[in-house]
């Protein structure tokens, strides 16, 4: 998992639990948590096959969606972090282009 999906998913997490201690009724703040930590699992970093720096085939680090080999983590992570980008450890560098 990449660093932006690392630190998104404990931000999602601690919404959640946020809202089952503190919200008198917390379903749709748990049930945009739980969609939000679908779609991460969703675009996760997996390795496939690509070529390294010394043209041969080498395992590199790819969305398991998108196929986005280039700037993982994907779009759809980026935009999905978008959210949260006045939150701590937000960093710049992750906002979609």
């Amino acid at each position: 998992m990449s660093v932006l999906g690392s630190w998104l998913r404990a931000t999602i997490e601690a919404d959640k639990a946020v809202a089952l201690v503190m919200e008198q009724d917390p379903r749709d703040t748990i049930a945009r948590c739980d969609a939000a930590l679908a779609i991460l699992d969703e675009h996760d970093i997996v390795q496939v096959d690509g070529i390294g720096k010394n043209a041969r085939v080498t395992q590199i680090p790819a969305c398991k969606t998108c196929g986005t080999r280039h700037g993982v983590p994907c779009r759809t992570l980026r935009l999905l972090a978008r959210g949260y980008r006045h939150r701590e450890g937000y960093d710049d560098e992750w906002s979609p282009a």
